[in-house]
């Protein structure tokens, strides 16, 4: 009787295992087999735009065969792409689309790792395989892994029976101490102290190198990461170190460097302002990861000036709300912003007020509107450019300008001098 529970025993954990999640490969083609899923569809094997799974234009499909995967969200599952439409798209991993998302999991307790290598090819080492090539981090095209026109950067992914232990880089970006720049909204004041930001999974006390170059790619050019770690155009042009890279220690789940801006003419690419980009290659690995650009205004003429003002000679003057040198105008815990803005940084949240306006009630109090931002630097993106939420409140406030004394007027003064003239004389005709 024994005999037979150890048997049983045996068969079932043999069973489980057997029936776990694998990924065997990925292609591209016009129809999945019964025992592979359609992760998205394609209009070719190459160069291609991208559909979501529900749409009837292509008729390629990413095709991944196994056991046990599932292309739906869930718990054991990983967001590999998102696409800018629900057809005709072009697709992104860095957060620059927040909808029409591709996934890829499992249907058992086994869970899903990716990451997108620009360095080398996946992994087979680890158990890798590659689901498609796209052409950068976003704005990007597809290839089959198999084409002779596959682009460098790879989407690599693997089953584990537990979470990944290793480290694994998750995402980059630029900020300052009150802001972090998005896509479109991205340029910063000449000499400005900003950070370039990794963040991980897995890597505390892991060393990154970070390098800064300004980009000299021609006008929509994309840029990749090439094999030894550096970044590069992928069609014409160059791009020009700056500075010398530094290597900094992840503490928990991000590694933060640091930069003050420096303005130097647009040679080539789109023409000026300049766009800078870091790159920050895992030292233990060939894991690398490619910043979005950050452009770089030139001292004169300033942003945010206009009306005959300059940003930055200390006074407040034309359309400028505020100076930043000093930092002047703003409330206090308020930093001015390219002398249009004054904005203050608490944890996740950026607050940004208008100045203090009359509301017409004859006091010296008015209004400002406070715009409240939460963003999220957390490993999830998020909402594009990372923000959560958003919302507006309107405060009261003192009314700059010299502060009157109710009910003191002209006749108020002589009247004080009067009184003060006789008890001078008074006190004076005492010592007498």
């Amino acid at each position: 009787m024994k005999f037979l529970i150890y048997f049983f025993v045996i068969f079932l954990f043999f069973s489980i295992n057997v029936n776990a999640a694998n990924l065997n490969s990925c292609s591209i083609k016009t129809n999945c087999s019964p025992s592979e899923i359609s992760l998205f569809k394609v209009d070719g094997t190459e160069n291609a735009h991208a559909e979501l799974n529900s749409q009837t234009v292509y008729s390629y499909f990413v095709c991944c065969g196994g056991s046990s995967l599932s292309n739906i969200p869930g718990t054991n599952s990983y967001n590999l792409l998102n696409l800018s439409d629900p057809t005709n798209a072009h697709v992104s991993y860095d957060g620059t689309y927040n909808q029409n998302s591709v996934y890829l999991g499992t249907t058992d307790a086994s869970s899903i790792s990716c990451n997108y290598n620009s360095v080398s090819n996946c992994n087979s080492n680890n158990s890798e395989v590659c689901i498609v090539t796209i052409s950068g981090i976003n704005n990007a095209h597809v290839a089959d892994c198999s084409s002779p026109n596959a682009y460098q950067t790879k989407v690599c992914c693997n089953i584990a029976s537990n979470p990944p232990t290793s480290c694994k880089l998750i995402k980059s970006y630029w900020e300052n101490s009150t802001y972090i720049y998005q896509p479109g909204n991205n340029l910063e004041y000449n000499n400005e102290l900003v950070s370039g930001v990794l963040l991980g999974e897995n890597c505390d006390g892991q060393q990154v190198q970070f390098s800064i170059s300004e980009s000299d790619c021609q006008p929509s050019d994309d840029i990749s990461i090439i094999p030894s770690g550096s970044s590069a155009c992928n069609n014409a042009g160059i791009l020009n170190p700056v500075g010398t890279p530094q290597t900094i220690q992840f503490i928990g789940n991000s590694a933060r460097m640091y930069w003050t801006t420096t303005y130097q003419s647009d040679a080539a690419g789109d023409g000026d302002p300049p766009e800078f980009y870091f790159v920050a290659n895992l030292i233990s690995t060939t894991q690398s990861n490619l910043s979005q650009e950050l452009r770089v205004q030139s001292s004169s003429p300033p942003p945010g000036g206009g009306g005959g003002s300059t940003c930055g000679d200390g006074t407040i003057s034309g359309s400028e709300v505020c100076e930043i040198s000093p930092n002047r105008g703003c409330l206090a815990g308020f930093n001015c912003k390219f002398c249009n803005s004054c904005e203050k940084l608490s944890g996740n949240t950026i607050t940004t007020t208008t100045p203090c306006m009359d509301d017409g009630n004859g006091d010296k109090f008015g209004t400002r509107t406070e715009n409240i931002t939460n963003y999220d630097r957390t490993l999830n993106p998020g909402q594009p450019g990372y923000v959560i939420s958003s919302s507006l409140v309107t405060k009261t406030c003192l009314l700059t300008g010299s502060l009157k004394v109710p009910f003191f007027g002209w006749i108020n003064a002589l009247v004080v001098i009067v009184l003060l003239t006789i008890f001078y004389l008074v006190r004076h005709k005492k010592n007498k």
